[in-house]
């Protein structure tokens, strides 16, 4: 979308050249990526001088910018005004400590497999439900006792700027293009290639590290979304139907589940504790396609083990998935 606002011409200008090029775009994917923790050549925040509180011209590079003032004393309040412009920033929506707020979450996908020590595999990272994105940005743990980290397979529109590991395990990603892509359920992103150190599986070696970079995704005019990671089988059946695991699991708080079903149907889900005691049951009236069930927090007091059971008629396929979780 064209810059209407001086805002967004300021924003954008991440090496504070005075112009907007693609070596912008490249600064501020390193700062995302985390290669930098702080741009070289500016500043976080641009503060602009507007005499008189005068509105900045839609295209501010044609004359120099004032970003200082001179007051003279003179015994009386004296107000000045500027522009505050949040470098990155292109929307111009932030407020000073106030994050923008989020749109629907959305969703990664990694296929459930076992992991067999000595093998070298790629992971897919797909996208778990249609979507149409214009960018997305976050970062993947991948447990070092487990596996260790050989290569990058780019996606369609990527490179390896797009990327990079921090440490050991993980791997921060950012991309973004001027218009949004569509995303069929189930279609891979990137791959990474591993060597496999440890038999285990996939779920407990392989998550998001918000900590390190806030998982999102953004669509067009502006829109941001959470994102989560989900553990499954793919391709997606579309004649059965399919549940990921809950998550966050480990995790506190409230836990949900996506259902995929070939049809509308009803679901029954049993959560018992470790005597067996059953802890909670309810009914869910699901329609065809995607899903989400959610338990709130208040039914998962303390930090226990659960053992959950999920039914559903026989036309679903498999009719009965069961698992454990865990509250922290």
């Amino acid at each position: 979308m064209p810059f209407t606002t001086a805002c967004q011409w300021l924003a954008a200008d991440a090496n504070r050249s005075g112009s907007v090029t693609l070596f912008d775009l490249l600064e501020l994917r390193k700062l995302i990526l985390g290669i930098y923790s702080e741009l070289p050549s500016n500043t976080s925040w641009r503060f602009i001088y507007t005499p008189d509180n005068q509105p900045l011209p839609p295209y501010p590079f044609g004359a120099p910018l004032q970003e200082m003032a001179e007051i003279t004393y003179t015994g009386m309040d004296t107000t000045l005004h500027f522009r505050a412009v949040k470098i990155g920033d292109l929307n111009c929506s932030t407020i000073g400590g106030v994050p923008p707020g989020l749109g629907s979450e959305q969703y990664l996908l990694l296929r459930d497999q076992a992991l067999v020590a000595g093998t070298e595999l790629v992971i897919p990272v797909r996208a778990a439900q249609s979507v149409q994105w214009a960018g997305y940005q976050f970062s993947m743990e991948f447990d070092p006792e487990v596996m260790q980290l050989l290569d990058i397979v780019p996606g369609a529109g990527m490179s390896a700027e797009n990327f990079a590991v921090m440490d050991a395990g993980r791997l921060s990603v950012s991309w973004s293009d001027a218009l949004e892509t569509g995303l069929e359920a189930g279609a891979q992103m990137f791959g990474v290639k591993v060597r496999v150190l440890k038999n285990s599986g996939i779920q407990p070696a392989v998550r998001l590290q918000p900590a390190a970079l806030d998982p999102e995704a953004y669509s067009l005019p502006g829109e941001r979304h959470a994102l989560k990671l989900l553990y499954g089988q793919m391709p997606f059946n579309t004649k059965e139907a399919e549940v990921f695991a809950p998550f966050p699991n480990p995790g506190s708080g409230e836990c949900r589940w996506v259902v995929v079903l070939p049809e509308a149907m009803p679901l029954f889900i049993r959560l018992s504790d470790v005597q067996g005691r059953v802890v909670l049951e309810r009914n869910f009236a699901l329609q065809a396609g995607w899903n989400e069930i959610a338990l709130p927090s208040e039914v998962l007091q303390g930090t226990q083990l659960y053992f959950w059971r999920i039914v559903l008629p026989e036309q679903a396929g498999q009719a009965r998935f069961e698992g454990r979780l865990v509250r922290d």
